[in-house]
């Protein structure tokens, strides 16, 4: 079998590999887990077609065609030994793939005799981590799972560098998925938690120096649900299990759960104004892996009024919200700006969204024009002088219910309130029934077998404030079944 000699690229480097770990740590739930990975890859790997077309082949590299090794048969005499030395390939392997900030991405093996004799030598069997390492270079599964970097030797300098197996994509999501793969591998810390505070709070500034101060008064009949069901939340198992190491890495900061298990009500500058519910650690996780959470070692399901703030506005205004979907307009002036399809009607929609939202948090048209100059600056590759466009064609659209002009102050002071109330009266309903939710301002997450509860908790909570205003409500699942 012939390699392709890549010792001159950066990833040869040292600074991306470590040594193979010589010993096995972690729990005994990971420990069993690794052993369980061990055989179910050997079984993959001894049955796989590119693997048994190498039997008996010696392993070279291209420009030098020296000879690296023998893929020998799988005898199940040799079982015991490969066995060990894919545990421990493995465990080395899981480790770096779970070090994201390190940015390693090599295993250096030790495959001449003098590693494994002596009183540090390797708990292995030299021919049989030899044997695993080929398997693994030549192995394909759903793709290249590992790639090899012979040994070398510099005459010049006196540096020798060991064999090196480099981690692949489809070797990053098998890891991940056997649930080799975790943050603070092999032996994670417990999540901190945060010491819970005051239930009630008023967050202010002064001339931009934000502080946050308890309110003293007794709880609402509506807020007395929070200390109750804060008591349930603090009892719940989270996790996060990803289907794929691409999330994995790309998420990663997020994936520790620490901070809060518990809920407050913040009203902002005074009481009266905002009042939504903060605090749980959940709350502060990315849209793109909330689906992946885990409540007590099941699936969860989250739950979200749709277009919560402009059916607000029109609620509020006694109007029936317009048929169809509010934000994909049809307007003139809009085929200059994105075209009819898919990724620009996405785009499209992103626009509108980002019309209403600094619609409600500003007092007139003037300030939200100026504020969406800038997000169409920062955020996208649209001239900054289309933002009174856009203004102008939402609110043309939804003219009825224009914050500006209708309001005396920015709309989300009383919105913000009103969806707090709502998301109150949710938490009850699902208290009472014996599901404990968390709340992310107007969505809601659950075990999925609660998803008839929530949904029906929801549109309860919603008709008993607005009983002739109609709402959607979306539930988003796991797109994947992950393991």
């Amino acid at each position: 079998m012939i390699y392709q000699d890549r010792s001159d690229r950066p990833g040869y480097l040292i600074d991306r590999a470590i040594p193979l770990l010589p010993r096995i740590k972690g729990g005994k739930a990971y420990q069993k887990h690794l052993l369980d990975a061990a055989y179910k890859l050997y079984d993959l790997i001894r049955n796989d077609p590119t693997v048994l077309l190498h039997i008996q082949d010696k392993t070279s590299v291209h420009r030098e065609g020296a000879t690296r090794g023998v893929l020998r048969p799988f005898l199940p005499s040799d079982l015991r030994h490969n066995i060990n030395a894919l545990v421990h390939l493995l465990h080395s392997f899981a480790h770096i793939a779970s070090r994201v900030n390190d940015r390693l991405t090599q295993i250096a093996i030790p495959l001449a005799r003098d590693a494994f004799v002596g009183p540090d030598r390797l708990p292995l069997q030299q021919q049989a981590l030899s044997q695993m390492v080929y398997a693994l270079a030549v192995f394909r599964g759903k793709g290249e799972w590992a790639v090899l970097y012979p040994a070398r030797y510099n005459d010049e300098t006196g540096i020798g560098l060991r064999t090196r197996l480099e981690l692949q994509l489809p070797f990053l999501d098998w890891l991940l998925l056997e649930r080799l793969v975790f943050v603070g591998h092999p032996t994670p810390k417990a999540p901190k938690r945060a010491v819970a505070g005051p239930i009630l709070r008023i967050k202010s500034d002064d001339e931009g120096y934000e502080y946050i101060v308890p309110l003293n008064r007794d709880l609402l009949e509506i807020e007395a649900i929070l200390p109750p069901l804060n008591a349930e939340l603090a009892k719940q198992r989270i996790s996060l299990v990803l289907p794929c190491y691409d999330l994995f890495a790309r998420h990663f900061d997020h994936l520790g759960l620490q901070g809060r298990r518990s809920l407050y009500r913040q009203f902002r500058d005074e009481e009266g104004i905002a009042g939504r519910l903060y605090g749980h650690c959940i709350q502060t996780l990315p849209s793109a892996i909330r689906p992946f959470l885990q409540i007590n070692g099941n699936p969860s399901i989250e739950a979200d009024y749709r277009g919560m703030q402009l059916v607000l506005l029109y609620a509020e205004a006694g109007i029936t919200p317009p048929k169809g979907d509010p934000y994909l307009l049809q307007d003139p002036r809009l085929p200059r700006l994105y075209g009819e399809v898919e990724e620009d009607q996405a785009l499209g929609r992103s626009l509108m969204k980002a019309v209403l939202t600094m619609s409600v948090g500003n007092t007139n048209r003037q300030e939200t024009v100026a504020a969406l100059s800038g997000y169409l600056n920062a955020e996208t590759s649209l001239s900054p002088r289309l933002a009174g466009v856009l203004y102008d064609i939402f609110w043309s659209a939804h003219q009825p219910v224009c914050p500006h002009g209708n309001w005396a102050e920015p709309a989300w002071k009383k919105l913000q309130y009103v969806d707090s109330m709502i998301a109150l009266r949710v938490l009850r309903l699902l208290y009472d029934q014996g599901v404990y939710a968390i709340p992310i301002h107007d969505s809601f997450i659950v075990q999925s077998r609660h998803e008839g509860k929530l949904t029906s908790a929801m549109h309860q909570a919603w008709q008993e404030r607005y009983p002739k205003a109609p709402i959607g409500i979306r539930v988003t699942r796991p797109f994947v079944d992950a393991k």
